[in-house]
């Protein structure tokens, strides 16, 4: 199933579509061509709207470079580009927007399936319903009906956190035509809130998402929500929490003869209220993988900057005009700006003690302090032979130090003038020494591409530390955390 967006696709209320599902007719008026292989072949409408169009790539559609082409009352668009692969899938999320926390079902028996959360969470082996679209092709005629049936012969892989699961089913719902279903058993070994989920066939994978996983039902993880915070959202009191992340990314250039390292710095703060629903579909922590796992975005432009913010609409709380934060380097000030407080002070975050407190407050959350201490980075040990990362190999990174600390992976590609870009995330207790970031992780980045100055590649590699968010208290919240991480990175190769 595919999405098509734009103005004047369809009429103005919705118009689904009902078994049999319309082709060459249309729907309300909207028809969908897709021209690939040198033929012409029709979609099947699901649903039309004057702004969004959904429609179906039938099974008999040749794999390959394609062009698409919408009709609307007798008018045609102009035909737009896509690739057609023959497996790719899209898992459906909480938020409805791609990210977050996946749609998959704790399979407690036939009557008991009820969607993963954060207060529902799965055990290891309790088998798990993941819907989205895109397995693959089947036989029949899709337009009379939902074609139930496990499609084996299309090589499914379904990874949590970096463990592979062992599949069950992969194939359409029972229920709609277009929507498939994955099957699988949550493997042993992994634990947390937000433990990732990512689907691959073959070297394409799936928009990464996560699931909570835990022994006792309630999930709970050092980078995440304690129990007690999520019973307290359970119980109807939703939870008022703040957040305050300092950090900084510092990249080695390699410039020839001088060696450069350019810092970014940045320090964020946000304050908002939480009801359980928003709480479980929100991406709060989908920036922070689980430990031993890894978590992927992906954005517009070349840099993060682009990214899409979270989808759930939370309840900003005011905790007053400004953040301050002292450190070694001397006082800076978060100013609040539609809700959120932010800075990127200049050469700021080195090693060393930190405060952050909001003077008096505001109106819902009043004066707080918080201190938190940054220690120096782990070693990168074989930081000088990685250059070229073949993204279907994986990559190991070991490292010395930072006892008690977590350790932090960053790796980010771009091509050249991209229309997205992707970067991953990975969280490793520093004790382990080494992690290998695996290809379902790699994949997911597009290769990078050398640079127009032709000094640097598109692709960078980060290894550095961050720490367990230290909590703090303030009237009108129900928790408050302070957390930092800091990475140092080098240009790589992404191929």
């Amino acid at each position: 199933m595919f999405v098509v967006f734009g103005e004047g696709l369809g009429p103005p209320e919705l118009v689904p579509a009902t078994f049999p599902l319309p082709t060459s007719n249309g729907l309300n008026g909207t028809s969908i061509r897709i021209n690939s292989g040198g033929a012409s072949f029709d979609a099947i409408m699901v649903y039309t709207l004057s702004r969004q169009v959904a429609a179906i790539v039938a099974s008999s559609t040749p794999t390959g470079d394609a062009t698409i082409t919408l009709t609307f009352n007798g008018a045609a668009s102009n035909p737009f580009p896509v690739r057609i692969v023959r497996s790719s899938f899209g898992i459906f999320t909480v938020n409805q927007a791609g990210s977050g926390p996946a749609v998959v079902q704790n399979v407690h028996s036939e009557s008991d399936r009820p969607i993963n959360g954060l207060t529902r969470a799965a055990e290891a082996g309790r088998v798990m319903i993941l819907w989205g679209t895109g397995v693959g092709p089947v036989s029949g005629d899709e337009t009379a009906g939902p074609l139930a049936g496990d499609l084996a012969a299309i090589d499914v892989e379904v990874y949590v956190g970096n463990r592979r699961a062992n599949v069950l089913y992969r194939g359409r719902s029972g229920c709609c035509a277009g929507i498939d279903q994955i099957v699988f058993e949550t493997p042993a070994g992994v634990d947390g809130c937000y433990v990732p989920i990512v689907v691959k066939t073959g070297d394409i994978v799936s928009n990464l998402v996560t699931m909570a996983v835990a022994a006792g039902g309630v999930c709970s993880d050092p980078l995440g929500y304690p129990v007690s915070d999520l019973h307290r959202a359970a119980a109807g009191g939703g939870l008022r929490v703040g957040n305050i992340g300092l950090s900084r990314i510092a990249v080695r250039l390699p410039i020839p003869i001088l060696s450069i390292i350019a810092n970014i710095d940045n320090a964020s703060a946000s304050f908002n209220g939480f009801n359980l629903a928003q709480l479980e579909a929100s991406q709060r922590f989908q920036t922070t993988a689980a430990i031993g796992a890894c978590t992927v975005q992906t954005f517009g432009g070349s840099t993060p900057s682009g990214l899409a913010p979270d989808p759930v609409n939370a309840n900003p709380l005011d905790a007053g005009p400004f953040v301050n934060i002292a450190g070694p380097n001397g006082p800076v000030q978060l100013v609040r700006r539609d809700g959120f407080y932010s800075i990127s002070p200049d050469d700021y975050f080195t090693a060393g003690q930190y405060t952050a407190d909001n003077g008096a407050g505001g109106a819902d959350v009043k004066g707080f302090r918080a201190q938190i201490t940054i220690p120096t980075l782990v070693t990168w040990t074989n930081q000088d032979s990685i250059n070229n990362i073949e993204r279907t190999r994986g990559v190991e990174i070991t490292w010395t130090g930072g006892a008690g600390t977590f350790v932090t992976m960053l790796g980010f590609s771009t091509p050249m003038n991209p229309a997205v870009s992707a970067a991953f995330l990975c969280v490793e207790r520093a004790e382990a020494g080494r992690f290998t970031v695996p290809p379902h992780i790699l994949l997911a980045l597009p290769p990078s591409a050398a640079a127009a100055s032709a000094l640097a590649p598109t692709g960078v590699l980060a290894v550095g530390i961050s720490g367990t968010p230290v909590r703090f208290t303030a009237e009108g919240l129900d928790a408050g955390y302070l957390s930092y991480a800091s990475v140092l990175g080098k240009t790589v190769m992404f191929r």
